[in-house]
């Protein structure tokens, strides 16, 4: 064989291997991705002209690096989880110096340029155990650990990972316990009761007293992340603060701050000039305002462009600042300051403008939904105009004037949407956040409504993932310590013209601990005027709440809260003759964490109050680690399954039925995974399950009459999923109504095991309309794909030898292993990282389910389980049936006329 022919058999063996993917023309038409990276701990700019990046680490363990123009994602490495990969350390030098874990610590260097891992080495814990300090310098990196009269400094080369010499201790007076101390760069800076400081390089071991500062009533001292500079801030009993700086040639430089609620940092100039940057915020505009001085000099810098930024929307309160200085080509200085805020959002200021801002709450969702958009302007017209017709039925009438007059305004809202589809208008204008925030024909274009961990709420448009919307509400926080949670409840959807759709958030203040509720237009953002911006504080506690059945006369569902002292408050007022007129029919279930109680109410009248009474109680020696409910709403198509027999098998489709899961842990089989099926009115335990050696993570799916849940074997080292079928055999006990206080006796139920390939990181089913269309489950790998696995392999009546039945209803023989083709794969070439949660929500086209993956990214999707039986195909040969159906329209025309033509003949025969 010739040298070519095996050049270009290599090339098409690499270039032409079998891979699964998307048609071109489809990746990117109904999804999108959006790649976070948290909130920023630690950072640092390069504002070299040829790279110009900027260097972060953050809370959910990830280093990276961002481009100063425009704040795209450069490079991204995500650490250990947890405590493994938290990041104690960031140095920008030749390579970008990160310091993880917790003993022993892993220091590792990236390459600035593409984020490659140039080393890796392992670091023995402190002396004595405990937590220490991190300093790293251009060769050696430092463990310090500060004693009462003592210090310990060890040393490790920083590119070999070796000891630099053993462990030295350093005894002194200016160490003792009234000093205040802390660690910048590579240096040591003490505050002594004396009121002088102690400075000490760790690569010299020599200190240095700098008597002629002056630091009274030093409380605390915390270094100045991000300094080219040993750096320290010092904060005084009266409530100021003071800035320690060692300059390159050892001259200590004290400076006061301004505000002790502004946040400093200091940078070098072009000039090898050390400034202060201070940042101030304005809470009451939400605005920044910058101030520079020179250290040296002690002289104020005045630019022109100096005065207060602002952005679009209210700028949130920072937290951490870095900042660095250069020259422009005019020779003029340029400042940039990369914020991290109180809200998790990335900043980037210069002097005189605010560049970008990256929205990082969203690397933290705890809780989202998809809210229904509302009618356009001509389809509202046309529905107030029905409305009217209905007040005229009624007997009330609105002159025919009014009545002319909105049919005029209708048809000229028709004829303006036709003229602008037709000539193109539409497109040609210029789109603004929340323009074309209406509804579709199939339904598929929602407003995403996102609440995260730092309290900040967004209204993301789900076709292409802009923000049209955020509200920050700094003062609360989550409502659930246990479970990073946000009880989201939506008291009135957008289909009731002219009334705003109405969501309400339980969340709680962070000083008082008491409940809040918050209400607002998911459409637009608008907070109620009932709860304010702020919400409405309750005042108490609450512990439980429920979606009252019926809305009041202006279609608001109103809501039910139970409070820690057992007292019922209804919201708002006026849902509150709906819950006096339907509390025989109102049960709800509370657990408690705490003490493992679940318990069981109904509600009784005492004159216009709701009190609550206990129906039962349950107490659980095991940790509660999930309760799981049915999805409020959900539609369930058929009521039986049929079988091969053509007899019915009938699904228990209770709607009260919960599934708790406990974990627990025993000397003989370590740990221990329990599954209870409960019934929440009636306290009835449908059935329960335990699986031994059994252990965390724990994800459960629960819907009509099936529950999938997955866990870890301990024993096998591998997930395995089980799958449940709840039946009541093939005669109901009541076909016309479920009663949970009338449980049928001789419940049927299929259970099934299966060996998953994959560690799970998250489940969850689709969803459609009526319910008509097959479900799915949705699997969230740990290596961040998402897998759509049909029901049809997870069924329970699959058995190793089916009989003939069972393959006439299209039942799969059993395999334990679960073989998922990568074609299943939704996400297809993009890798999420820790997904955390995903959500499915209906579409008007039944056939479709809308997809929200998020985590550390945002990834947003369409899925049809049954294929789009409803939906003409993108390749749909539009031309092709045209000219078929105008051939046949042509040829039966030309065919009446020649009958004709031959009848007439016949006739004059």
């Amino acid at each position: 064989m010739k040298l070519r022919e095996i050049i270009n058999f290599f090339l098409i063996v690499v270039f032409c291997s079998e891979s699964y993917a998307l048609y071109e023309d489809q990746v990117g038409k109904f999804d999108w991705k959006q790649s976070l990276i948290g909130k920023v701990r630690y950072s640092a700019l390069d504002l070299d002209p040829k790279s110009q990046r900027i260097f972060v680490t953050t809370e959910d363990n990830v280093v990276a690096a961002l481009s100063l123009r425009g704040g795209k994602l450069l490079w991204r490495h995500i650490l250990e989880n947890d405590e493994l990969g938290y990041i104690r350390l960031l140095y920008v030098g030749t390579e970008v110096i990160t310091v993880s874990g917790n003993g022993p610590y892993l220091l590792r260097g990236w390459n600035p340029s593409n984020g490659i891992q140039v080393f890796e080495w392992s670091i023995p814990p402190f002396p004595g155990g405990g937590e220490g300090i991190w300093a790293v310098d251009q060769n050696r990196v430092y463990q310090v650990k500060l004693h009462d009269m003592s210090m310990e400094v060890t040393a490790f080369y920083l590119r070999s990972g070796n000891s630099a010499g053993s462990t030295k201790t350093i005894t002194s007076s200016w160490l003792s316990s009234k000093s205040k101390c802390c660690v910048s760069g590579n240096t040591v800076m003490c505050v002594l009761p004396e009121s002088h400081v102690v400075t000490l390089r760790l690569s010299e071991m020599d200190h240095t007293s700098h008597r002629n500062a002056s630091l009274p009533g030093v409380i605390s001292m915390r270094p100045l992340a991000g300094s080219p500079v040993p750096a320290c801030l010092a904060d005084l009993e009266g409530g100021g603060s003071q800035l320690m700086l060692l300059s390159d040639d050892a001259e200590l430089i004290v400076q006061s701050v301004p505000s002790r609620d502004a946040v400093i940092a200091v940078a070098n100039t072009a000039k090898q000039e050390t400034l202060m940057i201070v940042l101030s915020y304005a809470e009451t505009e939400g605005e920044y305002e910058i101030r520079m001085m020179n250290l040296k000099s002690k002289t104020e810098l005045n630019e022109k462009g100096c005065g207060r930024l602002t952005y679009s929307h209210r700028l949130p309160k920072p937290d951490y600042l870095t900042a660095s200085c250069t020259e422009d080509p005019n020779g003029a200085m340029m400042c940039y300051l990369f914020v991290s805020a109180a809200d998790h959002s990335a900043i980037l200021l210069r002097r005189d403008k605010v560049l970008w801002i990256r929205e990082e709450a969203l690397a933290n969702i705890l809780t989202v939904d998809m809210i229904d958009l509302p009618v356009s302007d001509a389809e509202a017209a046309i529905e107030k105009e029905f409305a009217d017709k209905e007040a005229l039925d009624h007997g009330f009438s609105s002159g025919i004037i009014g009545m002319l007059t909105r049919r005029l305004s209708s048809q000229l809202l028709q004829l303006k949407s036709l003229m602008n589809t037709l000539i193109g208008l539409a497109s040609s204008q210029v789109k603004s956040p929340g323009r074309n925030l209406v509804r579709d024909t199939f339904g598929l274009h929602k407003i995403i409504v996102a609440v995260t961990k730092s309290s900040k709420i967004f209204g993301i448009d789900n076709e292409k993932g802009d923000i049209t919307w955020q509200i920050y509400l700094k003062d609360l926080t989550y409502f659930s310590r246990h479970k990073e949670e946000v009880p989201m409840y939506l008291q009135r959807t957008s289909r009731h013209l002219p009334y705003p759709a109405i969501l309400t958030l339980l969340m709680k203040h962070k000083i008082t601990g008491e409940t809040v509720l918050f209400s607002f237009n998911p459409i637009t953002g608008q907070p109620s005027s009932e709860t304010g911006p702020n919400g409405k504080n309750l005042g108490c506690r609450i512990s439980q709440a429920l979606l009252l059945p019926k809305a009041t006369e202006d279609f608001i569902y109103g809501l039910l809260l139970l409070t820690k002292d057992s007292k019922v408050l209804i919201w708002p007022e006026s849902a509150k003759s709906v819950a006096l007129q339907t509390a025989n029919v109102l049960y709800m279930y509370n657990v408690n964490i705490e003490d493992g109680t679940i318990s069981g109410y109904n509600f009784i009248k005492q004159g216009e109050l709701l009190m609550p009474l206990e129906l039962w109680n349950l107490n659980m020696p095991e940790k509660i680690v999930a309760v799981v409910g049915k999805r409020l709403g959900e539609r369930v198509h058929s009521q039986g399954r049929v079988l091969a027999d053509r007899s019915v098998l009938y699904k228990y489709i209770n709607p009260n039925l919960i599934v708790i899961v406990t974990h627990s842990q025993d000397p003989l089989h370590k740990n221990t995974v329990g599954v209870i099926l409960l019934d929440s009115v009636s306290g009835y335990v449908v059935s329960s399950l335990v699986h031994k050696r059994a252990t965390l993570p724990i994800h459960v799916v629960h819907s009509e009459n099936w529950i999938v849940y997955s866990f870890f074997n301990d024993k096998s080292r591998r997930t395995e999923i089980v799958s449940l079928d709840l039946y009541e055999g093939k005669v109901q006990k009541n076909s016309t109504v479920f009663s949970s206080l009338h449980p049928p006796v001789n419940l049927l139920i299929e259970r099934q095991a299966y060996i998953f390939p994959f560690t799970i990181s998250a489940m969850k089913e689709t969803i459609t309309e009526k319910g008509i269309t097959s479900k799915h489950v949705l699997v969230g790998l740990s290596t961040g794909s998402v897998m759509e696995v049909p029901w049809a392999l997870l069924d329970p009546r699959r058995s190793i030898n089916p009989t003939p039945e069972m393959r006439d209803e299209g039942v799969l023989p059993y395999v334990p292993e679960l073989v998922l083709p990568m074609e299943s794969i939704i996400t297809y070439n993009h890798t999420l990282a820790n997904i955390k949660g995903i959500h499915t929500s209906p579409a008007t086209l039944e056939s479709t389910s809308l997809v929200l993956i998020y985590g550390l990214d945002l990834f947003y999707t369409r899925v049809a389980p049954s294929k789009t039986f409803d939906v003409l195909k993108d390749d749909f040969e539009y031309w092709l049936i045209t000219a078929v159906l105008t051939g046949l329209i042509l040829a039966a025309y030309i065919t009446k006329r020649l009958a004709s033509r031959k009848a007439l003949k016949q006739a004059w025969k």
